[in-house]
């Protein structure tokens, strides 16, 4: 059975499959729309319109602009996506999946623009400031309404989790824009061979330094597989985007563990946030025992009634829990932070007594 994309000329096509679908965003922008996604439900890609939206745009006048990847998925991620439905006798190729910003170029009133599944973002300027793009004016911008050509942009200045020395442009695939079919050329990323899918998984899963494969089939149909060490480092960069994430590590005793896993911006970021966060709930921590010291000889309803008139209304169920158990200030506030990460609303209920505030932003979603 062949994969078949839908055929697509203009946005009143895809605009009812996406209606009342939170998770679809359509971005009205004065040269062009883009159609993309937040997040994903099980259901967001069980129609073939709605695998389109992860960047698709248009014209002002509703026609097709330009036509990214369509929505792919893990080995294993989808039922469709099993080990044994992913069937490597087909033509297909296994290519090496870069770790970098996917772009495709879209010409506008004759200029190139480099642009996201989000549409023109810093991406564009840093490719336009640092990388060599002069080719692209000897390419034929007509060709540029009818098909688009997809990259994978890495840069040392555009790092998500791999290292690369130098900018680079690496071009992944050529997309009609109206049938959606890819174009077979002779790719230049490196390739692979298995005969079967699970030791393509058990050799990818234990790589190091590299971000995994794409199986691409010749009919378009595409899945992807990456390290272990990827997926740790990468989930791990991308939580860092909420200081929540960050907030609980360091009070569950795992800054540790993921430390190795942040590059050396965020290693620094997290220790100064660390140490202040610490600094700040022994500081309150003192002045709980203090309190605690002058109030020991009170009967419990003197004690509670000091403790209403005195004690913080976030820290008074904490002051009444150390009177049981005197030693242990620290660990009741902390248990009692951790109880209630639930958003960065409840973060900032506690910006003072955490006494800092997380800056680092992570990773963007580059997904491909």
């Amino acid at each position: 059975m062949n994969y078949e994309f839908p055929i697509i000329e203009h946005i009143d096509q895809v605009l009812p499959s996406i209606e009342g679908r939170d998770e679809f965003k359509v971005l009205r922008r004065e040269k062009y729309t883009a159609i993309d996604y937040n997040y994903v439900l099980p259901d967001s890609f069980n129609d073939p319109i709605r695998r389109e939206c992860r960047g698709i745009k248009f014209f002002p006048d509703g026609r097709i602009m330009a036509r990214p990847f369509h929505k792919f998925f893990n080995i294993g991620e989808r039922e469709n996506t099993q080990p044994n439905l992913v069937d490597l006798s087909k033509p297909h190729k296994i290519l090496k999946k870069l770790d970098g910003s996917m772009v495709h170029i879209v010409w506008i009133d004759g200029v190139p623009f480099f642009m996201t599944r989000a549409g023109v973002t810093h991406i564009h300027d840093l490719i336009m400031k640092e990388y060599d793009y002069s080719w692209i004016f000897h390419g034929d911008q007509e060709n540029y309404s009818s098909y688009t050509s997809i990259y994978e942009y890495t840069s040392p200045n555009n790092r998500i989790v791999i290292s690369y020395s130098k900018p680079q442009l690496t071009l992944l695939a050529v997309r009609e824009n109206v049938s959606g079919k890819y174009i077979n050329f002779k790719s230049t990323l490196e390739e692979i061979s298995f005969s079967d899918t699970k030791s393509l998984m058990n050799y990818t899963k234990d790589l190091i330094g590299e971000e995994g494969y794409v199986v691409r089939f010749d009919d378009g149909h595409m899945v992807k597989i990456k390290a272990d060490e990827y997926v740790l480092i990468h989930n791990t960069r991308s939580e860092f985007s909420h200081e929540k994430n960050v907030l609980r590590t360091i009070l569950e005793f795992k800054s540790d563990d993921v430390l190795p896993l942040l590059p050396e911006d965020a290693q620094k970021a997290y220790k100064e946030y660390a140490k202040s966060v610490i600094d700040s709930l022994l500081s309150v921590g003192i002045t709980l025992i203090e309190f605690l010291g002058e109030t020991k000889s009170l009967n419990q309803k003197d004690y509670a009634l000091r403790v209403m008139k005195e004690i913080d209304p976030r820290l008074q169920s904490v002051a009444f829990s150390m009177r049981k158990d005197e030693d242990a200030p620290i660990e009741i506030l902390r248990l009692k932070i951790l109880k209630g990460l639930s958003s960065q609303t409840k973060v900032d209920e506690w910006r003072d007594i955490i006494g800092a505030k997380w800056e680092w932003k992570g990773i963007e979603n580059v997904e491909g």
